[in-house]
């Protein structure tokens, strides 16, 4: 009797993806916690109003709440509330937002719960067990890419290459992830930053487009790539570092921006929030 030759068919592993889902928590309200609120915006807004029959500042409350719309009313009560409830929810659930949070009303109305869902970024668990023979070997893959180039670069422009080829194989191999909104907000950030310069050229975005003969698509996945990569090396920097116990405690970045040339400048960012911990990422990238 013949043998049948059995086909093993060899499935491909899937890869997790690199942009993962935000962390949701639901906020509640109760009418009772919102409606002193809520009656102080409305009485504040009725007196804004011009409507006939009234003079300006003496439009009663009931007659307000029908010509007022209803949203700016209640964005303007949670802009008030919900600073402090999202604060004690986060410390009671013990979460560590990377980033200002992405809010989205789910239910509001008189007498009934008014239902916030909150999106926020958290750092996933990351590592990269054995990732010294990958440095060694991308560093020997970037010395030979230098090597190859017809005009020899400068040291900094060297040093520069082997960093992103370093960075490029550490990502390759070890995947962070990252999540959706932290990826919003370095694109907004981008786009910002991106927006003045082609002001001061006089150059509009679409114009910048079309110039580098992009489509919006492309453009968009442009900006999205890069935003990925920037965070993807703030992530491996960091596993590196604790990997080795590199920390930059304060004193160091109060050091630094003592020893800046612009006094007057370090002077106004020396309690600025944002660019101490852009200051924090350079040092720490730096050591690392």
């Amino acid at each position: 009797m013949a043998k049948t030759a059995s086909t093993k068919t060899k499935t491909k592993k899937q890869e997790s993806p690199l942009i993962i889902p935000n962390t949701t928590i639901e906020i509640t309200f109760s009418w009772a916690e919102v409606s002193s609120e809520y009656k102080k915006v409305l009485t504040r807004l009725a007196k804004r109003l011009s409507i006939p029959g009234f003079r300006k500042g003496t439009v009663p409350t009931a007659v307000a709440e029908e010509q007022l719309d209803t949203q700016v009313v209640v964005e303007q009560t949670l802009q008030k509330l919900l600073p402090e409830r999202y604060t004690a929810e986060i410390s009671k659930q013990k979460k560590r937002p990377l980033t200002t949070p992405d809010f989205r009303l789910v239910s509001s109305g008189k007498n009934q719960d008014w239902v916030i869902e909150a999106n926020i970024a958290e750092k996933p668990e990351f590592s990269m067990p054995g990732y010294k023979p990958v440095v060694k070997q991308a560093l020997k893959d970037a010395v030979a890419a230098i090597a190859k180039e017809k005009t020899k670069p400068k040291e900094q422009e060297q040093d520069t290459i082997k960093l992103q080829i370093i960075y490029g194989k550490l990502a390759e191999k070890y995947r962070p992830q990252v999540p959706e909104l932290l990826i919003k907000r370095e694109i907004e950030h981008d786009m910002e930053q991106m927006r003045k310069q082609l002001k001061q050229l006089n150059v509009t975005l679409q114009d910048y487009i079309k110039r580098n003969n992009l489509t919006e698509e492309a453009f968009s996945q442009q900006v999205t790539v890069r935003a990925l990569t920037r965070l993807q090396s703030i992530f491996i920097t960091d596993a590196v570092a604790k990997s080795e116990k590199i920390t930059i405690d304060q004193q160091t970045i109060d050091a630094h921006i003592d020893a800046l040339p612009d006094a007057d400048f370090g002077k106004k960012q020396r309690n600025n929030p944002d660019y101490r911990a852009s200051l924090h990422q350079t040092l720490f990238t730096q050591a690392v």
